[in-house]
């Protein structure tokens, strides 16, 4: 009979003690890549007020890394060619607190954070810090418009906690619509989005094959407004 060494019981036990650290990182990796995933909602809505038809791509219903960094790229071109393929888009277009979804990078970065102090995920933990300081600084403009005479003051909103509070104001108003200006909203989609694939390219390239594989069992998470 084969003797087992202490090296490799010694290596075996090692084995199972990382994949039990490993185990205990992936709800952090799943709640990262749910909120991650919210940059493609941001789109679909944008479409949905702007009127146009052209179907974009799904989201991936697993968390599966190289998927949603694919999908994350596809988005950036399948967003540009529906609104070029829906001349005239409207210049201004109405958005809610209840129908405006914004990537939470700050909630990212924690979940990256506490993952990191068990698995290799450190940079996509600094870079989604850096996203959002970008966040708190990207600027949208909305139009404060008199619902009686439609004239428009221009306004500018910076931030995203800032940008939020807008489409919340534009439900109780009672004499003042509050729409976003289209371009200027469309391109902080297209500037989350880009944020977003660099952040899964990144958590894909650092996590290990078998860790990846692990996170692909689980579905991802359909967070709604309260979760962000």
């Amino acid at each position: 009979m084969a003797q087992v060494s202490f090296f490799q019981t010694s290596s075996l036990a090692d084995g199972r003690q990382r994949r039990r650290i490993e185990q205990q990182a992936l709800p952090w990796l799943v709640s990262a890549c749910a909120f991650l995933a919210q940059s493609f909602e941001t789109f679909r809505e944008i479409a949905t007020a702007a009127g146009v038809e052209r179907q974009l791509p799904p989201t991936p219903p697993k968390c599966d890394v190289e998927a949603l960094t694919a999908t994350a790229i596809a988005y950036q071109k399948a967003f540009t060619e529906a609104l070029e393929s829906a001349q005239p888009l409207p210049t201004e277009i109405y958005l809610t607190r209840n129908n405006l979804t914004l990537t939470h990078f700050g909630l990212v970065a924690r979940m990256l954070d506490k993952a990191s102090s068990l698995v290799p995920v450190s940079v996509s933990s600094q870079i989604a810090t850096v996203s959002d300081a970008w966040a708190q600084s990207a600027g949208v403009t909305i139009v404060h418009r008199n619902r009686d005479d439609g004239r428009g003051l221009i306004d500018r909103k910076i931030g995203y906690p800032h940008i939020v509070d807008a489409a919340r104001s534009a439900e109780v108003s009672p004499s003042t619509l509050t729409p976003f200006d289209t371009q200027s909203l469309s391109e902080l989609a297209l500037n989350q989005v880009h944020r977003t694939a660099s952040l899964f390219k990144l958590i894909e390239d650092e996590l290990p094959p078998d860790l990846k594989k692990s996170l692909r069992t689980f579905d991802l998470p359909q967070l709604t407004l309260s979760d962000s």
